[in-house]
């Protein structure tokens, strides 16, 4: 087929050319008006007409002849082409039916007195009203009209000199079906079919997960189901984006009236545009706060000379999109100007003889598209082309930004804050799940059949939250797939790089479904996980499995983790309910919390995620370093002396603040806590370390006072809330809010390189727990009080201003 429609255009300049001049249709031509018309007609005029594809070797000359009866105040006209082929006057005859579906001009309609005319009637300028017949015979293509001051009487006039015209040729008739153009409703209805009819029925017969449920487990502490979450989510995506697409629609709508003035725009229309502006872009529906997905696009050029591939692979995959587009248009188009009904097709395909015909650009294009196909099975045609095209578009586009991804050392080289360690058996890399369009980088992505993606790349979407996700390239992979930043590390360096991740991370997310636990691979990091670093908070994630292997990974995991480890053993209540869990995290006093459902799709792995991830490190804390996201999970570090470094001014007011808070408020702790025969003592809180670095600077913090809401003179008895653990630092029992804050102060002095801890950066740590002693003695109280004392300590205290303070 392509062959053939490159020598129909290549054949194209010879069919231009002179007329042959043997269709000479003045013979045929009526010499009068028939007499049934009555009237005493004169002649008017009798003259050659303007050819019909003139300048082409389609050219069809033409005759005309008027008369007029000046009695009766009307005229009449016959004009006639003679083509080459009887075809040609076929194709005429369709063209002029077509041309005045398209410049608006009143539609022909089937002539009753006969089968293969068509007339149309029509008011012209200073009050003249015409009539016009038009048939095509043989090889003539035939336009009778009656013109008149007043349309009575001029249907029969321009109807009886047609047939008496149609008498006089010789020949057959050309039957020529009518144009209905409605273009608008064909280009909308043909994607949708396609798309609901065909692609969500093979999308749904091609998910590996189809009909699977997972079992819940009721009445059970420690669980979360997030399936109606999930389901929000889902309809919440679906509503913005139909708000969206209607918004834009009516915003171009408004745009066309305001361009043209005269047009009045509908009231509903304005609703709908004000209705989809607000709830697509400025108020999006509430459950889509656990939407946001980063989008992995590969755009690292610099780094491998092979990276380079990625935009030229961009341009390609967009071109063969463009294309797939154009070929399903091309149909619709076909379909609204009646191409695939008309005489250019002979013989079950497009003639390419007619490509000069007279057509509109959108018209050609679709044309030319579909020339090589076969007009009986052409939407069948189109539909495979067109799904062929898209898929080799997705996988030139993911290809291209396989090459592009950077390695790990690149993106934690880019992305400065604290990273999320992604451990996995490698033969889980392999896993693919359906996913939602709305969550996929390119548009041909989201609109092609290839709807499945890498469970990984589903994962770091919403683990990109937390921090860069890093993880070590499978050594059996030459171009790894799209998720984590992955560093390729030779067979004997690979632990030495776990380690060095590890102590660093701010989460570690681990895949609990391996199809083998090995000593040396994945039982090496579950055991240094469990043994060496207690402190950073984990993350389970069970991969989407059907139910039957799934529960059999899932117990192999157990089988190893939690008999040899301690840490491990909380994981008992969800061993044989656990089929249904998606997330597993530690919780604040190192109880294992599961987030799942009934089903698994991405809406149910994002929503999991999102509660998981709020659970290990909540919003306020995150962006800080690696010391304070430990916090996050309420687990003591060890050896704290080590991390929290005071300067000697602030740690002797400490030291003095302790021991004054200790005589002053044992009573009153005691009574608090249940104290009393057997009580080791009372904590220094939030409000003993408030007090201490007002002794350090009593200036500054008089300015502090004045310009805050607060009164930090005040007696009131504001505590600390009451939850453990209780931390140790040199000698000194700390309430929880009083740990975090000296972390979070050394978390910023690691970051900012200003250790020792001076003072300022306590008093941050204090106001950033707010809800301690100390933060609600200096008035904070909600986020925008919060908001003011940290950039009035920042300023007063402390003297500089730190980047990424007001995210504490």
């Amino acid at each position: 087929m392509i062959f053939m429609f490159a020598a129909a255009v290549l054949s194209w300049p010879a069919w231009t050319g002179t007329a042959s001049a043997e269709r000479d249709p003045e013979t045929v031509l009526l010499d009068t008006p028939p007499s049934s018309t009555g009237g005493r007609w004169e002649p008017w005029r009798d003259a050659p007409a303007e050819p019909y594809w003139a300048g082409t070797s389609l050219q069809c000359p033409a005759h005309l002849r008027a008369w007029r009866d000046p009695a009766r105040r009307v005229a009449e006209q016959i004009i006639v082409w003679g083509c080459e082929q009887p075809n040609d006057a076929a194709v005429a005859l369709w063209g002029q039916l077509r041309s005045t579906v398209r410049v608006g001009m009143p539609a022909f309609e089937p002539l009753p007195a006969h089968p293969a005319a068509w007339s149309r009637a029509e008011p012209l300028r200073d009050g003249v009203y015409t009539y016009t017949v038009i048939f095509a015979r043989s090889i003539y293509l035939v336009r009778t009209s009656a013109a008149g001051l007043s349309p009575d009487g001029l249907p029969r006039l321009a109807t009886e000199t047609a047939l008496a015209q149609l008498r006089a040729l010789a020949g057959p008739d050309h039957v020529v079906h009518g144009i209905e153009f409605d273009g608008t409703r064909m280009l909308l209805t043909v994607p949708f079919v396609l798309y609901w009819v065909i692609l969500v029925p093979i999308r749904a017969a091609r998910n590996p997960l189809r009909g699977e449920t997972y079992e819940t487990p009721t009445g059970r502490a420690h669980w979360i189901d997030v399936g109606r979450t999930a389901t929000r989510l889902k309809w919440g995506l679906r509503l913005r984006f139909t708000a969206r697409l209607f918004g834009a629609l009516s915003v171009f709508g408004l745009a066309g009236a305001v361009v043209n003035p005269p047009q009045e725009v509908p009231w509903a229309v304005m609703v709908i545009a004000v209705l989809g502006v607000w709830f697509g872009w400025i108020r999006s529906p509430g459950p889509l706060r656990l939407w946001r997905p980063y989008r992995i696009r590969g755009l690292h050029l610099t780094r491998r000379p092979a990276s380079w591939l990625s935009p030229i692979a961009g341009i390609c995959s967009l071109a063969v999109g463009v294309f797939a587009a154009c070929v399903v248009m091309a149909v619709a188009m076909v379909g609204a100007f009646g191409i695939d009904r008309s005489p250019l097709i002979t013989d079950g395909v497009l003639n390419p003889r007619y490509l000069n015909e007279d057509l509109s650009l959108p018209a050609r294009v679709a044309v030319a598209i579909i020339a090589p196909l076969p007009a009986e099975n052409l939407q069948q045609s189109v539909f495979v082309i067109a799904v062929l095209l898209l898929v080799l578009s997705v996988l030139i586009r993911r290809y291209g930004r396989r090459r592009a991804l950077a390695d790990a050392e690149t993106r934690l080289a880019k992305d400065q804050r604290a990273h999320v360690l992604y451990l996995r058996p490698f033969d889980n890399d392999v896993l693919k799940i359906p996913t939602s369009a709305f969550g996929r980088t390119s548009l041909v992505e989201r609109i092609s059949m290839a709807y499945r993606q890498p469970f990984e790349e589903v994962l770091v979407r919403h683990l990109h939250t937390l921090g860069p996700v890093v993880a070590i390239a499978d050594p059996n992979v030459r171009l790894p797939d799209i998720g984590a930043a992955k560093q390729p590390v030779p067979d004997g360096t690979w632990q030495k790089q776990v380690r060095e991740w590890a102590r660093r991370a701010t989460v570690i997310v681990i895949v609990v479904t391996p199809k083998e636990v090995t000593e040396t691979g994945f039982g090496w990091e579950i055991d240094y996980l469990a043994r060496n670093v207690p402190d950073v908070p984990l993350m389970l994630v069970l991969a989407p499995y059907r139910r039957g292997e799934l529960e059999a990974r899932w117990w192999r995991f157990l089988s190893f983790a939690a008999v040899r480890h301690r840490r491990f053993a909380g994981l008992d209540p969800h061993a044989y309910h656990g089929s249904a869990a998606h997330v597993i995290v530690t919780g604040r006093h190192g109880e294992w919390i599961a987030f799942g459902a009934r089903k698994r799709t991405e809406f149910t792995y994002a929503a999991s995620l999102a509660r998981a991830i709020e659970t290990v490190c909540p919003r306020h804390q995150r962006g800080l370093g690696f010391v304070a996201r430990r916090m996050a999970a309420r687990l003591p570090p060890p050896a704290l002396e080590r991390v929290i470094d005071l300067d000697d001014q602030t740690a002797r007011a400490v030291r003095a603040a302790a021991e004054e808070g200790a005589r002053r408020d044992a009573a009153s702790w005691a009574g608090d806590r249940g104290g009393g025969e057997g009580d080791e003592g009372v904590p220094l809180d939030t409000r003993a370390l408030l007090r201490a670095l007002m002794r350090v600077d009593a200036i500054a913090w008089e300015r502090v006072r004045q310009r805050g809401p607060g009164d930090i003179t005040s007696a009131r008895a504001f505590r600390d809330p009451l939850e453990a653990p209780e931390l140790d630092w040199c000698g000194l029992r700390l309430t929880a809010s009083a740990g975090r804050a000296l972390l979070t102060a050394a978390a910023l002095a690691a970051e900012h390189d200003m250790r020792p801890i001076p003072a300022g950066l306590l008093a941050l740590g204090l106001v950033a727990e707010r809800d301690c002693a100390a933060a609600r003695l200096l008035g904070v109280h909600d986020e925008s009080s919060r908001s003011h004392m940290l950039t009035v300590i920042q300023e007063e205290i402390l003297g500089v201003e730190l980047e990424g303070a007001q995210r504490l």
